[in-house]
Order: structure tokens, then sequence, then C-alpha cells
């Protein structure tokens, strides 16, 4: 595919996924990068390039030098980065560290946040219901994060406009967008199997 039809494909289907939080999205893969989901690849070679930052979660120079290989993006710490990649190999404290260290804007320019990629399994998560603009009512979705986090990231986003957007994305490429807005109302363990 013709690289400015995928971006421009990508891009639509991550701002559709913004719009209606809680709402599925599949992107097609694009190149690879060891370590990292295909569709994360897609996500980062659509939103990076020469005038944003980034931080890798694990610190893998492999991530690192092919992300800035591909896009230009800098590398920076995880406080001044524009978006933050939290590969599935991540440990729980490495990706705990990196949404506390997330900046989250300030009121006169909110948009100066982070953006989280975060890859998740496959496996069956708890059930959340999501409320917010985007969402008519309620919107009940599985996800496999830990509540801790889910909770943290409600701790990061309880000064709106201030906050961070996570863009949720696993192996299959499925992608699931919580923007700041959204609110997580509560969570249901459910069964693994």
């Amino acid at each position: 595919m013709e690289t400015v039809h995928f971006t421009q494909q990508t891009f639509r289907s991550l701002m559709e996924c913004f719009s209606r939080p809680g709402n599925q999205q599949r992107l097609e893969p694009s190149q690879e990068i060891t370590g990292l989901y295909s569709a994360t690849v897609s996500a980062c070679l659509t939103l990076l390039d020469g005038e944003v930052s980034f931080y890798v979660a694990n610190e893998c120079p492999v991530i690192q030098s092919e992300i800035r290989a591909w896009t230009g993006a800098k590398l920076v710490s995880v406080d001044l980065a524009d978006f933050i990649i939290i590969s599935a190999d991540c440990s729980e404290q490495q990706a705990q560290h990196a949404l506390q260290h997330s900046k989250v804007g300030n009121l006169i320019d909110p948009q100066l946040s982070a953006t989280i990629l975060y890859e998740i399994t496959d496996h069956i998560g708890n059930v959340v219901h999501l409320q917010g603009p985007g969402i008519q009512h309620t919107k009940a979705v599985q996800l496999n994060v830990p509540e801790q986090w889910l909770q943290l990231r409600e701790m990061k986003n309880n000064e709106f406009p201030l906050g961070i957007d996570v863009l949720l994305i696993n192996s299959n490429s499925d992608i699931i967008a919580l923007p700041r807005t959204t609110k997580i109302q509560e969570v249901k363990q459910s069964w693994h199997t």
C-alpha cells in the first residue's frame, strides 16, 4: 500500500477510535519493529514525526533507534515525551512509572500532554463501564489492564482539560482509545479462561 494512503487510512481509524471511546478498530500492519506489535508501529508511523518527542517505557535500544529512524521523532525522558510507548513486554512497574511521570499539559496549553500507546495482551480482562463525549449513555468493554493502572489514569485526568490520552493496542492489531474526557464508572472482575 502506498505510504500516503496507508498513513491517511491509519489516521482515520485512530480518529474514529478517539471520537467513539471504547469502540474497536483494526489497524493495517506496516513496517516491523522487533519488540512492538505491528499496529503499534502503524500508529507510530502515523502520529510521530520530527516535531514531536517520544519515550519507550522499557528503554529498549532497538525500539528507540528504529522509531527515531522511521519517524524522525526525538527521544526524551518520560516527563517530556509527547508519546509514551508501553510495549507488551514491559513490567507492571515500568508501565506505572510511565503513567505516573507522563505530562498532562497546563491550563494555557492543555494539548501539551502525553498520549500513551499501551500494548495489551489478548486475554479477557475486567469489564469497565465508560462514560463521556462520544458515548451515548455508557459503554461496557473488556480491558486487560491492571485496575491500579486504570485508577492512576483517572487521577492523571481529574483536572480537565489537563490529562492524558491512551490508545490500547493488542497483538491482533485491534485498538481502543481512552481519551482524557472518558470516565471509567466501575470495574467488574470477569472470569478468566
